[in-house]
């Protein structure tokens, strides 16, 4: 029996980058400098900037 093939890639490899997701998944969970965090460090950066600006304009 033939495995299925997704998009034209064989089933390994799909596992295979599935599990190597999973463990940089893991790795920038235990590192806050990990890279994969660089667009939520920057997300909340920006989400914080703004809740302190309507904090100003609420003090006026």
């Amino acid at each position: 029996m033939k495995r299925p093939v997704i998009n034209k890639l064989p089933i390994k490899d799909i596992m295979a980058v599935r599990d190597e997701v999973h463990r940089l998944q893991d790795e920038a969970a235990k590192n806050p400098d990990h890279p994969i965090n660089d667009g939520l460090k920057q997300h909340f950066e920006e989400e914080k900037s703004k809740l302190s600006e309507i904090k100003k304009s609420q003090t006026k």
